[in-house]
C-alpha cells in the first residue's frame, strides 16, 4: 500500500508525521520504506539515516519528481507500506503523488491559513482522484489536525469548519508536544521515546489508520 503525507503548505508537520506513522507501522511487523520527495532538503532521508542498527528498520529514499512514479512502483515490489512524504513547492509533484497512491493524508493546523490552503488542495485533489478512477482505481483522503488543542474553542471550531470539506476528518489528532522534535535528531520515532502522550496519541493514529487500510 501507497500512502501519501501531502499539503500544498509548509510548516503542517508531513516530515514529522511521515517518519512517525513508519514507525508505528514498522512496529506493528509490517516492512515500511519512505519516500522522500523534498530532494533539496531531503529530511527523512537524513532522520533514516540516524536510526541506530538495533532500532525496527526504517530506511528513506530521496527521489527527484521525475523519477517518482518509477521508483514507488519499484518499491512496491519489496515493500509492505511505502509512506510518500510530501513537499508543498510542486504540486504537480503532489498530484503525481496522489494518483500513486491508495490512501491520501492531509495534515493541517488548526488554523484559517490552513484551511483555506485545504480549500485550493481539495480541487487539485477531486482531479487527481478522478483520473486514477478512470484508470480502474481508487485513492482515499483524511484530514489530519496536528498541534490540536482540545482545550482551546478555536482549534474545536475548526473541526467544524472541516466537516464542511468532502474529506473526512480522522478521530486522531496530534497534540504540540517537545517529544516530535527531541525525538527526530535521533532518528527515532516518538513511541520509541519517553513521552507517554506523544506515544498514545501517535499509536492511536496508526490504529486508526490501519482499520481503514483493512476496509
Amino acid at each position: 500500500m501507497i500512502i501519501s503525507i501531502t499539503n500544498m503548505k509548509g510548516g503542517v508537520g508531513k516530515s514529522t508525521i511521515t517518519q512517525n506513522l513508519a514507525v508505528c507501522f514498522a512496529h506493528k511487523g509490517y516492512k515500511t520504506c519512505i519516500v522522500d520527495t523534498d530532494y533539496e532538503l531531503q529530511t527523512s532521508t537524513k532522520w533514516a539515516a540516524e536510526r541506530a542498527d538495533d532500532l525496527t528498520k526504517v530506511v528513506a529514499f530521496a527521489v527527484k519528481n521525475d523519477e517518482l512514479s518509477k521508483r514507488v512502483l519499484a518499491l512496491k515490489k519489496e515493500f509492505d507500506l511505502i509512506f510518500i512524504d510530501g513537499t508543498p513547492a510542486l504540486f504537480e509533484l503532489s498530484t503525481r503523488a496522489i494518483i500513486l497512491s491508495d490512501l491520501v493524508i492531509l495534515p493541517i493546523l488548526p488554523s484559517i491559513a490552513d484551511i483555506w490552503t485545504l480549500e485550493k488542495f481539495v480541487s487539485g485533489y477531486e482531479e487527481a482522484r478522478s483520473a486514477k478512477e478512470s484508470m480502474g482505481a481508487t485513492v482515499s483522503a483524511y484530514v489530519l489536525l496536528n498541534k490540536f488543542n482540545e482545550n482551546l474553542n478555536l482549534d474545536k471550531e475548526a473541526i467544524e469548519v472541516l466537516k464542511g470539506f468532502d474529506i473526512p476528518v480522522l478521530s486522531s489528532t496530534l497534540g504540540t508536544r517537545i517529544a516530535y522534535r527531541e525525538s527526530m535528531p535521533q532518528g527515532r520515532g516518538v513511541i520509541e521515546y519517553k513521552d507517554k502522550k506523544a506515544k498514545e496519541e501517535m499509536s492511536c493514529l496508526a490504529d486508526e489508520l490501519e482499520k481503514i487500510m483493512k476496509k
